[in-house]
This record gives structure tokens, sequence and C-alpha cells, in this order.
């Protein structure tokens, strides 16, 4: 009995310590869905002198189970109304959009939620920011969950 009790030992001793040692991961960060409003702020940092030029506007933001998203609100003159789908890495806190509404052949004249952002997102308060050429210009959707 004692010899199979010592085989045994070593095969629980891992067993255990693998169910204990897995505490220090976080949980991925969960994928937004639903709608969200809030505010959208574009930052320009200028490198010459210390000031920051921001605008910002009020928008609501849909994103869809399927992984579809639209932008409406206030796109009247800082942010354009858009549309698309977005990928989510809850792994690395990343999303990425990608606006069937931008072309880049046009003129730019308003922000689109288009390319790659860092996100937090606690199933109420979502927040993304991305940065511009150089880190002159600086991204900012502040916004809270107001529907499913």
């Amino acid at each position: 009995m004692k010899l199979k009790l010592l085989y045994v030992l070593p095969l629980l001793a891992i067993l255990t310590g693998g169910c204990l040692g897995g505490g220090n991961k976080t949980a991925p960060t969960p994928i937004p869905d639903g709608t969200y409003s809030g505010q959208f702020r574009l930052l320009h940092i200028h490198t010459d002198r210390i000031t920051i030029d921001t605008v910002k506007t009020n928008i609501v933001v849909y994103m869809s189970p399927s992984s579809t998203y639209t932008v409406t609100g206030d796109t009247s003159t800082v942010h354009a109304g858009s549309k698309g789908s977005f990928r989510a890495d809850p792994v690395n806190n990343v999303i990425t959009f990608t606006d069937n509404t931008y072309s880049s052949t046009a003129p730019v004249t308003k922000t689109h939620l288009t390319g790659t952002y860092a996100y937090a997102y606690d199933g109420v308060n979502f927040k993304m920011e991305a940065y511009g050429a150089q880190d002159t210009l600086r991204l900012q959707y502040d916004l809270k969950k107001t529907g499913n």
C-alpha cells in the first residue's frame, strides 16, 4: 500500500499545484455589445508649444453581437456617422473597426470610427483610445451602456 501511495502523491501534488497556480490570470475584457452613448474627443497635441486643442461631440454607438456597428448622434461636424464591422481581441484589450462608409480617396473632414483602438470595458463603461501620426493626435471615446 505504501508503494502505491508514493506513486499517487506526486500526481496529486501536480494536479493541486496546477489548480492553485492559475489564480494569477486575469479574465479577458468582455466584448461590448448593445447601445453606448457618450463623448468622442479629438485631441491635437502641438509639438512646438505646450497646448492641446480639443474638439468633442456626443455620439451613440450600437454594437451588435454579430460584430457590426453603427455610429449616430451629433455627426454634423466632428465625427462622421458610420457603420461597418468590428473584431475584438479581449485578451489584449484591442478592438479593430472597419468602416464601410470610409473612403481613403475622399477628403478627410470628420473622424470615422475605423482602425485599431485600445479598449477597456467593465460591462457598463466602454472607453477606447487610439493615437495618430507621431502621437500628436489622440482619439478618445468615453461611452456608457444605455441599452441592449
